[in-house]
């Protein structure tokens, strides 16, 4: 019975940890540089887009969810097209860089594509599910985050993205 209760009380302990802990930063939190190469294998710095409002997909080459919201993240910055102050950025959390371009080739993504096999990004966004998007002001603090299978997407981060400018 005592082994019971014990089992109960770690099981509450671990829901409740999983509930209350996020497991990304959330809205308000800043973010800091960082620098990675793209999946042309150039060196690229967070803060060269300092200013400007950020648009970041973190997606997996293996995953189903990432495809449909790179598909969608075609359209979302549609409205922004001619905006140098957005800027889309992808962020591959998985595969070497001539996997990732052929897997990107087929979506026309509107921005730069970072490298994030080694979790540099990863771990200063404290990502731990793909896709997970984020909307990043001109001063660096996040206004918009989503982990997994965004339904209305295109409805949600559109509205985010004008908002953070």
């Amino acid at each position: 019975m005592r082994f019971l209760i014990l089992i109960v009380i770690i099981a509450l302990g671990v829901t409740a940890y999983f509930f209350l802990h996020p497991s990304h930063k959330s809205r308000g939190d800043s973010v800091e540089n960082f620098t990675v190469d793209t999946m042309n294998r150039r060196a690229f710095s967070f803060d060269k887009l300092e200013g400007k409002v950020k648009c970041i997909f973190f997606f997996s080459v293996n995953d189903e969810d990432s495809q449909k919201m790179l598909t969608m993240a075609r359209f979302a910055a549609s409205p922004f097209a001619t905006d140098s102050d957005v800027k889309f950025l992808g962020i591959a959390t998985d595969g070497d860089a001539d996997r990732v371009k052929l897997f990107m080739s087929q979506f026309k993504f509107p921005g730069d594509v970072l490298m994030d096999s080694e979790g540099v990004i990863a771990k200063e966004f404290e990502v731990n599910e793909t896709p997970s998007v984020f909307v990043v002001d001109r001063t660096n603090t996040i206004q918009y985050v989503r982990s997994g299978w965004i339904q209305d997407f295109i409805r949600e981060v559109i509205p985010a993205i004008r908002e953070a400018k």
